[in-house]
């Protein structure tokens, strides 16, 4: 009978030590959600400010001046829409006023170029 009592004993001992370890949780990089099982998004859209680091990281950092000239955001998007926003494609991108805007123009592809760099 003590034979039993304790293996009982031992056995409750280890579900109440194991139900309140913590379990080890998926790592996320910082400022963005869990979507799915490899899947991950940011909490909020790119603004200029981010993909402008962006590039100065390709430029200064990395020197990868192609590289750099292919993820300039497409400017002519503004011109595409009517007349009133074209004066945006002048300034949207780099104007301060801005900085935290939504980045415009970006194709699929520097969108993934983007997204490897933030990774």
């Amino acid at each position: 009978m003590k034979e039993i009592l304790r293996f009982f004993g031992t056995f409750f001992l280890f579900m109440i030590i194991t139900s309140f370890s913590k379990k080890k949780k998926d790592l996320c990089p910082p400022g963005t959600v869990k979507v799915g099982y490899n899947l991950s998004c940011d909490k909020n859209e790119v603004d200029n400010m981010g993909w402008r680091e962006f590039l100065y990281s390709l430029l200064a950092l990395q020197k990868d001046t192609a590289l750099y000239d292919r993820m300039q955001p497409d400017s002519l998007v503004w011109e595409k829409s009517d007349k009133i926003t074209k004066p945006l494609s002048e300034y949207y991108f780099h104007h301060p006023s801005y900085n935290f805007y939504p980045v415009v123009g970006m194709s699929y592809n520097q969108a993934l170029e983007f997204c490897k760099w933030r990774s």
